[in-house]
């Protein structure tokens, strides 16, 4: 019978880290290798232009976008508004639905009430619908 060699227990012991260790790593190699593939991309498209002040969007029951607009503002009463700024009132404010199947967007109900700044083309202050 042939003499079988045995190492000593700490090269033995190492080798099994070595084995574990190796198995670890490609195991982690493979996950990231199947979630890089997997990884869906995204690309924005725009929807809509021309929004006043959009602030909230939402699912309808028929899977198309409802979208709140809080406005531009208006010529009626001004006030300061918590930032500071003068806001005046107006009915810019509008509530508006984009259909996928036609891609449009359209206003279902405008003339809501609406606070802006008047000497900003950002309308960034306004306060609305949401």
């Amino acid at each position: 019978m042939p003499k079988q060699l045995s190492l000593p227990k700490s090269d033995s012991l190492q080798r099994l880290r070595l084995l574990a260790f190796g198995a670890c790593a490609s195991a982690s190699l493979l996950a990231l290798g199947a979630a890089a593939e997997a990884a869906p991309t995204y690309k924005a498209k725009t929807l809509a232009t021309g929004l006043d002040s959009p602030r909230g969007v939402a699912i309808a029951p028929d899977g198309n976008l409802v979208l709140s607009e809080a406005g531009r503002g208006g010529n009626g009463s001004c006030l300061t508004s918590g930032s500071g700024n003068s806001v005046c009132y107006g009915t810019s404010g509008a509530l508006g639905l984009f259909n996928f199947s036609t891609n449009l967007y359209s206003r279902a109900i405008t003339g809501l009430p609406s606070l802006a700044r008047q000497n900003s083309s950002l309308y960034d202050d306004a306060t609305g619908l949401n």
